[in-house]
């Protein structure tokens, strides 16, 4: 039989050094987007959550549909004509 910490210790060692690396440069991550789009990520563990593979929308459909209500609805739309040429503006569809 041979000895299976020859094997197994370097590669447990490679992988150790690999998640490692992985977790700081995660943690580096999302240091950066809570500093520079403190409310404006979405996410786990972010401001707006989002549940893992949500199978409805995107988080970019999310955040896109929220910005357009926004600019679209600051100010009442009288009709459907104000509001469809509000929403194409808003997309720069025109």
């Amino acid at each position: 039989m041979w000895n299976t910490n020859i094997f197994f210790l370097p590669l447990l060692k490679l992988v150790s050094k690999i998640l490692c690396r992985v977790f700081i440069v995660t943690f580096v991550i999302f240091g950066f987007w809570k500093q520079h789009f403190a409310n404006r990520w979405i996410g786990r563990d972010g401001p707006t959550p989002w549940p893992p593979q949500s199978p409805d929308i995107t988080p970019l459909d999310f955040f896109l549909w929220g910005y357009v209500k926004d600019k679209v609805f600051s100010t009442p739309v009288p009709d459907i004509t104000n509001l469809e040429g509000k929403n194409n503006r808003t997309l720069l569809l025109q």
